[in-house]
């Protein structure tokens, strides 16, 4: 489950570049007419991701519920920002926190969530095995967080993998810490 997720999540990554997004933008601008729109790009992407929820009793395996999962993580992270890690210095922290989109990408993905949380509402009594019923209601709990700004984003994991890396003896922040390093004279 967990290299089939990484690949997933490597392939989300890709589809929702912020330069992609930024070129569908783009094109919609300069040509609507004749150009994929960046609603029916986010559209399709939740016609497959989300493609068992046409079934009048849905069921969704671990595979798919991980690679869910994953969309709705990386749609948090373009919408509110990833909170980086509390070890992680000033420097570095801000390095590896993306920054939050402002244009219009916010308000699609935004509008995205609440569709997706709409279709997922109808479906959650009709699933068809218990464990699908409770992935949609932690589905639409997460959705709930993602769109209400009194939450903050949890820190991903691999930011908290950077953290050790990246920390100094200095800070005491490291994997192995120095534990002599407070009884060394300072000049």
């Amino acid at each position: 489950l967990n290299r089939i997720l990484t690949l997933q999540r490597t392939v989300l990554n890709s589809l929702f570049a912020t330069s992609r997004m930024a070129r569908l933008q783009e094109q919609e601008a300069g040509d609507a007419a004749n150009s994929y729109r960046p609603v029916e790009f986010l559209a399709d992407v939740r016609a497959g991701l989300f493609g068992e929820l046409n079934a009048a009793a849905p069921k969704i395996d671990s595979y798919r519920r991980n690679l869910q999962r994953a969309y709705l993580d990386l749609i948090n992270e373009r919408i509110n920002g990833r909170q980086p890690a509390t070890v992680l210095p000033a420097a570095m922290a801000r390095l590896l926190t993306p920054t939050i989109a402002n244009d219009d990408t916010r308000a699609l993905f935004r509008g995205e969530l609440r569709t997706l949380d709409t279709l997922i509402a109808g479906k959650t009594v009709a699933a068809g095995d218990r464990i699908t019923g409770l992935h949609l209601r932690e589905m639409r709990d997460t959705i709930a967080r993602i769109l209400d700004p009194k939450f903050a984003p949890p820190a991903s994991a691999a930011t908290g993998a950077a953290t050790r890396m990246g920390a100094t003896e200095e800070e005491g922040d490291t994997c192995w810490p120095n534990l002599a390093l407070p009884f060394l004279p300072r000049e």
